[in-house]
């Protein structure tokens, strides 16, 4: 997969990713899949939104490696306004790495 796009947000691609990896954490970073987490793509991602992470697969230092992409886009729940959406992603960052066996967060940012 090559892209994921959604009405809310920038597209998702491949070269950005791999670009933001190089960047921040692994110079040699090759994605290698972008997908639903738990599930593989048949085609396109077509209810990629709030809720649904994706799963970055990668290679680095000849080893491959998994990340987890969180986003939240704007919803009727509470999430209207950029403050409530960074606010529970900040929250996410503080706290799961204190959570057993949770993924460990790499980092925040927005688009």
């Amino acid at each position: 997969m090559s892209k994921v796009e959604h009405p809310f947000m920038p597209q998702i691609n491949r070269e950005h990713l791999e670009s933001y990896l190089q960047q921040r954490w692994f110079p040699d970073a090759r994605v290698l899949d972008i997908k639903p987490l738990g599930q593989r793509l048949q085609g396109g991602l077509k209810d990629y939104g709030y809720g649904r992470p994706l799963q970055i697969t990668f290679t680095s230092g000849g080893e491959e490696r998994n990340l987890v992409l969180r986003t939240m886009s704007p919803d009727p729940f509470g999430h209207e306004h950029r403050a409530d959406r960074a606010n529970v992603l900040l929250q996410a960052y503080d706290t799961f790495h204190s959570i057993p066996q949770h993924i460990k967060p790499l980092d925040v940012g927005a688009f």
